[in-house]
């Protein structure tokens, strides 16, 4: 635009500009130009503008004259369903901070669609500098009915809003405050996404929102996008019996049957949304006088917060009230009525880790909970596991438990409750500014939340959590077997639009993320982590920030007491650049020989790249340990992998050495690979090796070594079996079991000839260990069962099920299939 506006179009401008309207329609005009009609249209609008208007006709409009509204508009430019980057910038530029707030008022029904009002109140900063002449509005619902800007109705709503974006005309715009009022309907919606409804099997009905990350628009019209931050004053009219439920604690509340406008107003509110209320009143009262019962709600004004953290949730809901928490805030528990009773038997689980979770984070963020109240609200057919609204946390129903499951699924619900509470931090008071930092916000909470479970676990009564590390490691492996396939990226990457936001939802962007950050804290230790998290936390309270205002905050703290010449794997940009901007990962083999380790006790750690396309070495900080022939931990030491192929690590000299463990307490990020003289010696004794985690971490090792093509899945299904059965921790068995699985189906081939032998031998196996004494655990019983099942491929073993089902199997009797 700009090279045409000091060419051509300027000497056709000076000329013309009494038909300027006529000349950019005018098809030769456009041609001469190699213009499309639609790009003369948007041409015409972007050089109407007042300033350029003076500039090429050196006209002597006043401001006042050229601001004045047109009788007609048209939408600029077509434009994509998403959110560009840069379109976000350009908003990010044009409106002053801080100075966003909503007015929502929204009726609510059982039926298939809502209606409401907004009122977007916001300051702009730069009104002279726009190049556009629309200012974009997200929305992405059915209808609009009316439009006001700054007290003017547009008129012709159609032509700028094509159900994807409002394009508000910058002329009806101004320096400093904006008032947009927008009258709208939709549909909920059915896809996860957006203000979601669901029919339960007694015909109750429940809404809730699931926003993140670009799905605010898809409810009602905003500025969606996480560093446009704003206050939310919500007001709702529900039918009687729906509990509402939002980001903060209701205000008032009372039933509609009043029409009087005093009684629609609450503190804050407009005098345009009561009367709005008071209509919306009316209409569903004279629809149906039974309606006089419906509730009116108004809502406490929310802190700034990101659009797509807005919760509205509504329906026959019942509520557990669980009692106060530390500072006075007040804690509910919501779910639909057919699962009440089964909520209500974990409610002392649920509130233990909570409030033993909220005291570690206030520790060691240095922060009390941000938030007025906290509740959780578990919703059917939720589209994630969990959703961190500021105050109001929503969670995948699945996690109410209708029968007993296996401990360490009660151990993941613990952990998602803790992830979520870490976001009420990191990421809801202090929000990225863009969806390129979307792992950081992901990977911190995943990290954190095990961390958190880690440090609380002695205080829990209600849960063992103690087994929280192999938990973790098994996600870990998640990130692992993402990292392994083509389709590897960074961890931290550009996100041009909010569609692909949508799609980096995956084991590199929380487990990866999450084992870097695990790193970093052992890098620079605990006391130092916590006191940047304490500085971050302090300086970006209720604003937006990203990984190298994280990064700073930990330089801050750790110049003063590390000399980066002397710790180069210390240098945080180093590390950023090596472990977030580059794809794949590191693999190490010890090269030792326990024949003269006792007089010679040097080994050599050998770095490879596991991906050739990426080829960078990194600097690794882990443990290595020596195991002796009674499967003991006789030394453990601190090392740091340098960055390049080769380091030599020196031991204290010791006879008896058979194994030596790589990466001993999974701090590092690295696939190890099993020296022949480790290997060798686990075949027969991986299972009396004394710490859980190096067991499960010497499992996936073998596991990777079968995946690699460098241990044949029979020599698996071996090794397997010398240790399955005196394995004793559960999360171990299970992990193993799961890869016993895929081996047969994937690994062993269909040729061998004994393979429904093996399948045979691993159904017995499983049987044996049902029978034993601690299959009278329920937990245990409920991992080897569905692998007993598993593996029934035999006329044999499925008439065996067959008498087990029908309670025709004595042993196992109390056993339910």
């Amino acid at each position: 635009y700009q090279r045409r506006v000091h060419g051509d179009i300027k000497k056709f401008i000076s000329m013309n500009k009494d038909n300027i309207k006529d000349l950019f329609r005018n098809p030769k005009f456009l041609a001469g130009l190699g213009l499309s009609a639609a790009a003369g249209v948007a041409l015409y609008y972007y050089l109407s503008q007042p300033k350029e208007l003076k500039q090429l006709t050196s006209t002597n409009t006043s401001q006042g004259e050229a601001s004045k509204p047109k009788k007609q508009y048209r939408a600029s430019r077509t434009l994509e369903k998403y959110l560009l980057h840069e379109q976000a910038q350009e908003r990010t530029e044009t409106i002053i901070k801080k100075s966003i707030s909503y007015e929502l008022s929204i009726s609510l029904t059982s039926s298939t669609k809502y209606q409401g009002c907004v009122t977007i109140n916001f300051a702009m900063g730069n009104y002279n500098q726009i190049q556009d002449p629309y200012l974009l509005l997200d929305y992405k619902g059915e209808s609009i009915s009316k439009l006001i800007v700054n007290g003017t109705e547009v008129k012709v709503i159609s032509e700028i809003y094509d159900r994807k974006f409002i394009q508000l005309p910058v002329d009806r715009l101004q320096n400093g405050q904006n008032s947009v009022v927008i009258y709208f309907e939709n549909s909920y919606s059915t896809t996860g996404h957006g203000l979601v409804y669901f029919q339960d099997a007694d015909k109750k009905v429940y809404v809730y929102t699931q926003l993140e990350p670009y799905a605010c628009s898809e409810v009602f019209p905003c500025f969606d996008q996480p560093d446009l931050k704003g206050y939310l004053k919500l007001s709702v009219i529900a039918p009687h019996g729906w509990r509402i439920v939002s980001n903060e604690a209701e205000i008032h509340s009372s039933e509609i049957h009043s029409f009087q406008l005093k009684d629609y107003q609450s503190d804050g509110s407009t005098q345009a949304h009561a009367e709005y209320l008071l209509n919306v009143a009316q209409q569903r009262f004279n629809l149906n006088q039974n309606n006089e019962r419906d509730v009116l709600i108004h809502f406490r004004t929310t802190p700034l917060l990101p659009t797509y953290l807005f919760t509205i949730i509504g329906g026959p809901y019942e509520e557990i009230k669980t009692g106060g928490l530390k500072g006075g805030i007040a804690m509910s528990l919501f779910c639909r009525s057919s699962l009440y009773e089964h909520l209500a038997k974990d409610v002392e689980e649920i509130t233990e880790i909570t409030r033993h979770s909220l005291e570690f984070y206030d520790e060691f963020f240095g922060c009390p909970y941000p938030f007025s109240k906290l509740d959780y609200i578990f919703c059917p057919e939720f589209s994630s596991l969990a959703m961190e609204n500021a105050g109001a946390i929503t969670y995948n129903d699945n996690y109410i438990y209708r029968e007993n499951v296996q401990k360490d699924e009660r151990v993941d619900r613990c952990n998602s409750i803790t992830h979520e509470l870490a976001h009420m931090w990191f990421g809801d008071m202090t929000t990225m500014k863009w969806w390129n930092d979307l792992w950081l916000n992901e990977s911190f909470a995943e990290f954190i939340s095990h961390f958190c479970m880690y440090k609380i676990k002695d205080k829990l009564t209600h849960l063992d959590v103690s087994n929280i590390w192999l938990l973790y490691n098994t996600r870990k492996g998640w990130g692992y077997t993402t990292d392994q396939l083509p389709t590897t990226h960074s961890i931290a990457g550009d996100v041009k639009h909010t569609d692909a936001a949508e799609n980096i939802f995956d084991g590199i962007t929380y487990a990866k993320g999450a084992a870097t950050l695990k790193q970093l804290l052992s890098l620079i230790g605990e006391e130092r982590f916590s006191q940047a998290m304490k500085i971050y936390f302090k300086r970006f309270a209720w604003d937006n920030a990203t990984l190298d205002d994280l990064l700073q905050c930990m330089r801050e703290v750790c110049e003063t007491s590390i000399d980066i010449s002397v710790n180069p794997h210390l240098d945080l940009s180093l590390w950023k650049q090596d472990w977030l901007c580059t794809p794949s990962l590191n693999q190490l083999l010890i090269d030792w020989n326990p024949q003269t380790f006792a007089v010679n006790p040097v080994v050599t750690a050998k770095q490879t790249p596991v991906n050739g396309k990426f080829p960078v070495l990194r600097y690794h900080k882990m443990k290595l340990a020596l195991v002796n022939s009674k499967c003991e931990i006789t030394q453990v030491k601190d090392v740091i992998i340098q960055k390049e192929q080769n380091t030599t690590i020196t031991f204290e000299g010791q006879a008896d050495i058979q194994a030596i463990l790589v990466n001993y307490q999974d701090e590092a990020y690295i696939k190890v690979l099993p020296d022949q003289h480790t290997l060798k010696f686990i075949r027969q004794n991986l299972s009396s090796i004394p710490d859980p985690l190096s067991r499960m971490m010497l499992w996936r090792s073998i596991w990777e070594m079968v995946r690699d093509a460098n241990l044949s899945s029979l020599e698996f299904f071996e090794i397997f079996r010398n240790n399955v059965e005196t394995e004793q921790n559960e999360t171990i068995i299970k992990d193993i079991w799961d890869y016993m699985q895929v081996n047969y189906a994937s690994y062993i081939p269909k040729e061998i000839d004994e393979k429904h032998k093996i399948s045979s031998s691993l159904f017995t196996l499983a049987l044996k260990m049902l029978q034993s004494e601690r299959g009278q655990d329920e937990s245990f019983q409920i991992i080897l069962r569905k692998f007993l099942i598993g593996f029934a491929r035999t006329e044999e073993n499925i008439a065996f099920l067959s008498q087990w089902f029908n309670n025709e199997v004595e042993d196992l009797s109390l056993i339910h299939i």
